[in-house]
């Protein structure tokens, strides 16, 4: 399949460039964020003894695309964000497309994600887990971790409204460069990865997603696979409803024992995990959405006799959308937060966004 994706991307290019590209139009799109956060614990384990925060943060994307004469459309787009900790601002993914007759190919660096972790989430500000804290949850990976090709099949020829698309990265490796930097590989690093994504629509309001990573490494034991698929329906009252599955093998060398769960750390030495979760959200009105969603994470251990702990998360928020600006609340609890036993956490998060 490797072989197969280079050749494509090749052919394609050849074939589908035969023309110079016009100019392009430039445009700025992005957003402005505060955030106020309030951390608390009813546990001894937890512990985290933090203060309250704020912060305010940016991320600013610009785009510029074109046509070539036969008709084939052209797209870049460059993202400058912080970088946490100095404020610096930097530009570190960007993604280059174009799209012909015969589909979409593109480069992406570290960017085109195709994971369908979050494809049931109705939450009305973000999944609990990949927004504030997140409380150390890990889910499945994506290729938009790393540079990547991509072909996406064109639209309309799969039935129930499905597409598809697949990504191969060369290196497993993610940095910008001008010109692309050959990398080698030691150790466990990954060489190569491959993610597929197929999604349905068979009728107004259901979507079905699904996708599978796998990478390719010097593991001796088991080589890394990732998957997730999901199931959201949006009905005419208004409500929307999701449920999701995710699943990850970790990549081992060993077959030793090496399981941690380390507070604030990522867990260690795991054989897999799974995760469900599932949400249920309103539109009140076209400005106010409210929702509740529960995400349970269960790592498993090389061997029967380790104990491990299941992480839940469960949240309730609630958004308010005026022109541009929209005001978001969220309440989070988390329990066995970072995979720790009797470790219980709570966070509250008021966020206020700005469009442009």
């Amino acid at each position: 399949m490797k072989n197969i994706m280079k050749i494509l991307f090749v052919i394609f290019t050849f074939v589908t460039v035969p023309t110079l590209a016009s100019a392009g139009e430039l445009s700025v799109t992005g957003g402005a964020n505060f955030r106020y956060q309030i951390m608390s614990s009813d546990s001894a384990a937890a512990g985290n003894n933090l203060d309250k925060g704020i912060g305010v943060t940016n991320e600013f994307t610009l785009s510029a695309s074109g046509e070539l004469d036969n008709g084939y459309a052209w797209n870049y787009a460059l993202d400058l964000d912080p970088t946490a900790g100095t404020g610096a601002v930097i530009y570190d993914d960007a993604q280059l497309t174009l799209a012909t007759d015969y589909g979409t190919i593109g480069a992406f660096i570290h960017e085109g994600s195709l994971g369908t972790k979050y494809a049931w989430d109705p939450s009305a500000y973000g999944v609990a887990s990949d927004t504030g804290n997140g409380f150390g949850m890990i889910y499945a990976g994506n290729i938009s971790s790393y540079d990547n090709i991509q072909y996406h099949l064109p639209s309309g020829m799969l039935p129930l409204g499905g597409t598809f698309k697949v990504a191969y990265s060369p290196n497993g490796q993610a940095g910008y460069s001008s010109g692309g930097t050959a990398t080698l590989n030691t150790g466990a690093t990954a060489y190569d990865i491959t993610q597929y994504q197929v999604t349905m629509a068979p009728f107004d309001g259901l979507s079905v997603k699904a996708d599978y990573m796998e990478l390719d490494s010097t593991d001796s034991e088991q080589t890394e696979e990732n998957g997730s698929w999901g199931i959201k329906y949006a009905a005419p009252a208004g409500i929307t409803v999701g449920y999701g599955r995710s699943y990850k093998a970790a990549g081992l060398t060993s077959t030793t024992d090496a399981y941690s769960a380390a507070k604030d750390t990522a867990l260690a030495g795991y054989e897999s995990i799974e995760n469900k979760s599932m949400g249920i959200g309103f539109s009140v009105n076209d400005n106010l959405s409210v929702s509740y969603t529960e995400e349970e994470s269960t790592p498993n251990a090389m061997t029967a006799a380790t104990s491990t702990y299941a992480m839940t998360i469960t949240s309730i928020q609630a958004a308010y959308t005026m022109g541009g600006m929209t005001l978001s609340l969220s309440q989070d609890d988390a329990e066995n937060s970072d995979y720790v036993q009797n470790s219980d956490e709570k966070e509250f998060l008021m966020a206020i966004s700005m469009a442009f």
